[in-house]
């Protein structure tokens, strides 16, 4: 049953870390991968659309961009920080 509250997160990091490897290193591959966060996502810090700006997302509380206040129970409560080892879902396979 815990598993299922994470289902979402996972599913959307799996989308935005599909082509990780294939932009490492590589900026312009690298903002082709963003293009999809970009539709949820911003880079500017305080800039939010349906997702918080992922401005200074390193070593932040998931569920705790100041100023957003739409994130799911879940998140919120998932006692988790936004690192390289947590974002990237490819290290965990």
């Amino acid at each position: 049953m815990a598993r299922t509250r994470w289902l979402p997160l996972i599913g959307l990091l799996t989308v935005a870390m599909a082509h990780r490897a294939d932009a490492a290193g590589d900026p312009e591959a690298g903002a082709k991968v963003f293009r999809t966060c970009a539709a949820c996502h911003t880079v500017e810090p305080g800039a939010y659309r349906t997702g918080p700006s992922l401005a200074s997302v390193l070593g932040r509380e998931a569920g705790t961009a100041e100023g957003f206040d739409r994130y799911s129970d879940a998140l919120r409560s998932a006692d988790l920080v936004w690192r390289e080892d947590t974002l990237n879902i490819e290290s965990r396979c």
